[in-house]
């Protein structure tokens, strides 16, 4: 991986003008600035190393991108006025102390059941956890666990759970159709502006997951992508959705391993993606 260690420890080896040029700002910060400041770090940046901002009391929010996987030891430790750290990437290395010593006092804001919630955890700091439209979608999918089949069956609960969450309109009615699309309606509503995804390995939170039948190539089950995560007390480490399945007779969660020989990989067709995650 490329990277500019644009945030590194002045005595490592790396961009050094640039980490000159950026530890003046900071400098010419404290001289003009009597107020402390929020900052952004670019998408372009990788990493954040060891020391970056140690002891900058000019910090009090702080916005890291999902495109930063690494933040090294005491990167943002001793910021007295630096109140909370929002981080939207999901898996991170953290060294000790990263986002601070041991009890200073900040938040940390964060996706649940990510490492930035173990790491916030772990050294005593409040976490928020990030709410997104899939977040709302999947608090309210949760509430219908248990439900019969027969009350909704999968396309009535994928209707059911972006209507009364989001306000959302599949343009659903039924996924037996030989154009194996979902929905197959004139009108595809949200859909219309979705996104199709094609590979397991890219789901996001929120997707609408379309199977087949192992003798049709059309859709004939639908549910609802969760993501990996903590479901009743377990970790999962391979996508896990929900769903309201005919054979399990109520809604409830299943696994959707990357690569196999099971119904819900070997039939997996594609998934629409028709709501935002920033």
């Amino acid at each position: 991986m490329k990277y500019c260690n644009l945030f590194s420890n002045p005595h490592r080896t790396g961009c050094a003008i640039w980490r000159r040029t950026i530890s003046f700002c900071v400098m010419l910060l404290y001289v003009f600035l009597p107020t402390t400041f929020a900052m952004e770090i670019p998408q372009t940046i990788n990493r954040i190393e060891e020391g970056a901002f140690i002891g900058n009391a000019a910090l009090r929010n702080v916005q890291i991108p999902a495109s930063v996987t690494f933040i090294g030891k005491e990167a943002f430790a001793d910021c007295l006025n630096l109140d909370t750290i929002k981080i939207f990437g999901k898996n991170i290395t953290f060294e000790d102390n990263a986002l601070g010593r041991l009890g200073e006092e900040r938040t940390i804001i964060g996706h649940s059941g990510s490492s930035v919630e173990r790491f916030a955890r772990l050294y005593g700091f409040e976490f928020e956890p990030i709410v997104t439209k899939a977040s709302i979608l999947l608090e309210y999918a949760d509430t219908l666990v248990g439900r019969s089949y027969s009350e909704m069956d999968c396309v009535g609960f994928v209707n059911k759970c972006f209507r009364e969450a989001l306000g959302m309109s599949t343009g659903a009615s039924t996924t037996n159709d030989k154009d194996g699309r979902f929905p197959n309606t004139p009108n595809f509503n949200e859909l219309n502006r979705g996104l199709k995804i094609t590979r397991i390995e890219d789901l996001q939170p929120g997707d609408i997951i379309c199977w087949k039948n192992d003798d049709v190539e059309w859709c004939t089950h639908v549910g609802i992508y969760v993501g990996e995560g903590t479901i009743s007390g377990k970790h999962y480490e391979k996508g896990v959705f929900i769903d309201s399945s005919n054979s399990n007779g109520s809604v409830g969660y299943r696994l959707i391993p990357a690569t196999g020989s099971g119904y819900y990989t070997r039939n997996f067709m594609f998934a629409w993606r028709i709501i935002d995650y920033k």
